[in-house]
């Protein structure tokens, strides 16, 4: 009985639940998600969620039958269209992307699951709980993770700055009114967050503010949002690695041929040099 305590306490101290959608209102349907939703919440996004890597600025959530929710996006360029298989619950649609539990009493355990509910806040907000865990033990030896978050993802409607507009297949920015204020020109055109925004042309990327003028050049195999506070970006050319600043200036050296995308605990960026991995600081 004592090994057994022993093992118990031991593989349940990684679990962490946390999060404001950690309830649903009551819904009849899948139908009742049906949405155009921005993919944003504090520290996550829809397809994340899903597992899914790519980027999108809305989301698309639709159901046809009573077991089923596909996710519309749109990636950069093309349209992307995922189906996903559940079950609807009393107020949430549940998916399982993995859902594995074995246990021999007192020798030997091992779970695998991955899983989402989704729902509608009070507010009318789309709801999902994310749910991971990935432990086992053997005798008193055990080792892994567990973690539920909850998050909250407004409707595309609730979001009041300016927005991505397609005119004659170029992209740019009108304001809430559908006013014009950045002139289309570009061949994709991202959100404004932090004042700022990715845009792409003839195949480069750059960064302008909310006055259309460019603060990091359209010069750019690849920029992606680096999360950190304030906002920094990495950027990529010819495979090569570094990281701006939302104004523009270099904060790690565009020399790396990779780069992880968050900061470690100590504030600092895991880099790969050719085969040698280190740590860099973006704060000089």
């Amino acid at each position: 009985m004592g090994i057994l305590v022993f093992v118990l306490a031991f593989t349940s101290c990684g679990i962490m639940r946390r999060g404001t959608a950690s309830g649903f209102v009551s819904i009849s349907d899948a139908r009742e998600l049906n949405g155009h939703y921005l993919n944003r919440a504090v520290g996550k996004e829809i397809l994340s969620c899903f597992n899914i890597r790519d980027y999108a600025d809305f989301v698309t959530l639709t159901s046809e039958s009573p077991n089923e929710i596909k996710l519309t996006y749109y990636n950069d360029s093309t349209t992307q269209e995922r189906v996903f298989k559940g079950k609807m619950k009393k107020s949430y649609f549940e998916i399982y992307f993995s859902k594995m539990r074995f246990f021999i009493p007192l020798i030997f355990s091992t779970v695998d699951v991955d899983r989402v509910r989704i729902g509608k806040t009070e507010d009318g907000k789309l709801a999902i709980r994310k749910l991971v865990e990935n432990w086992g033990n053997l005798l008193v030896f055990a080792a892994g993770y567990s973690y539920e978050d909850g998050y909250a993802f407004p409707h595309s409607s609730d979001y009041k700055y300016y927005m991505p507009t397609r005119e004659n297949n170029l992209w740019g920015y009108s304001d809430s009114l559908g006013n014009m204020i950045i002139s289309p020109k570009y061949d994709f055109a991202t959100i404004f967050e932090n004042d700022v925004a990715r845009v792409r042309l003839n195949e480069k990327w750059g960064l302008i503010n909310k006055q259309g003028v460019e603060v990091i050049q359209l010069i750019y195999d690849e920029i992606l949002p680096f999360k950190t506070i304030p906002p920094t970006f990495i950027v990529s050319v010819f495979e090569k690695k570094g990281m701006f600043d939302m104004n523009g200036n270099e904060l790690i050296p565009i020399i790396y041929d990779d780069m992880a995308s968050y900061l470690s605990p100590q504030g600092l960026v895991h880099v790969r040099l050719k085969n040698e991995w280190r740590y860099v600081s973006p704060y000089k």
